[in-house]
């Protein structure tokens, strides 16, 4: 599980630093990246976007069986991309009850997620620009 917030552009989620020649690649696992993706990553895996997203918001993704409930961050990118094992379905404005909390609090596994509306997901297969500078502390939380 990756779960990345990135800053406003030019920086994003996962940044690999295309800049310098350095590529990200995707090949499993379950992702969520509020933010968007390093421009040029190579996929495997299918990947996921949708445009917009709500601020401070539950939100709940859903991967076959597994569920992983997160709450945005106040300010970000425009951009969350999100992949699984399978095709994920994502809902907005969910509420959370129980489970275990992860993430320093914005994030639960395990939890009952009740309410909220489907969002809209389109297939992704790029990046989201020309990737930031250098990633270096405050870029966005890694777990």
């Amino acid at each position: 599980m990756v779960f990345a917030v990135g800053t406003t552009s030019p920086e994003v989620a996962i940044d690999a630093n295309s800049e310098q020649q350095k590529k990200l690649y995707v090949s499993g696992g379950t992702i969520v990246a509020v933010g968007g993706l390093e421009s040029g990553s190579s996929l495997t895996q299918s990947c996921y976007s949708t445009n917009s997203w709500s601020k401070n918001t539950w939100y709940a993704l859903t991967v076959g069986s597994e569920a992983f409930a997160f709450k945005t961050p106040s300010s970000g990118g425009n951009t969350m991309v999100v992949s699984g094992a399978s095709q994920p379905t994502l809902k907005s404005g969910v509420t959370v009850s129980g489970g275990t909390e992860i993430f320093d609090g914005v994030g639960y596994i395990g939890a009952a997620v009740t309410g909220g509306s489907s969002v809209s997901l389109s297939s992704y297969s790029g990046g989201n620009g020309p990737g930031g500078g250098g990633g270096g502390p405050g870029g966005g939380k890694r777990f």
